[in-house]
């Protein structure tokens, strides 16, 4: 588990060079003109964190965006700050990476190398202690 989080910690780097790659070579084989694309952006005006720092979707839709700030959801209107429903909070610390699994997990992990898991609206926390925890 923490070899995939490290993983999408590399992949965020990356993904900011491969984006405009996969969207050119998505758009030369359509036959659409620019006319016909709708683009919509949303800023901290928006409610949006800024910078945001980890990206993820989970399977029920729901954008979960990591920030200096917090945890961010985003429903596709609204960005709300987030706040385990039970558990306790999360730990105070900017969210340097965000990991989805298939069965609606979110691993968070926080600087200073903590990580907690969100199931359900249940935050666990893991710590060092517990045997988990970021190499650097």
């Amino acid at each position: 588990m923490l070899r995939s989080l490290l993983s999408v910690v590399r992949l965020l780097k990356v993904v900011p060079f491969l984006a405009p790659i996969c969207l050119c070579s998505a758009v030369s084989g359509s036959d659409r003109t620019i006319v016909q694309f709708a683009h919509t952006t949303w800023g901290p005006k928006d409610g949006a964190p800024s910078p945001v720092t980890a990206l993820a979707q989970t399977s029920d839709g729901y954008l979960w965006v990591g920030s200096a700030e917090g945890l961010y959801r985003f429903d596709g209107a609204t960005f709300e700050r987030y706040e385990p429903q039970s558990g306790g909070p999360f730990p105070v610390g900017s969210v340097t990476a965000l990991l989805a699994l298939p069965n609606e997990d979110l691993w968070i992990a926080f600087v200073p190398g903590k990580i907690s898991r969100l199931r359900n609206g249940n935050a666990t926390a893991y710590t060092p202690r517990a045997g988990v925890g970021l190499r650097r």
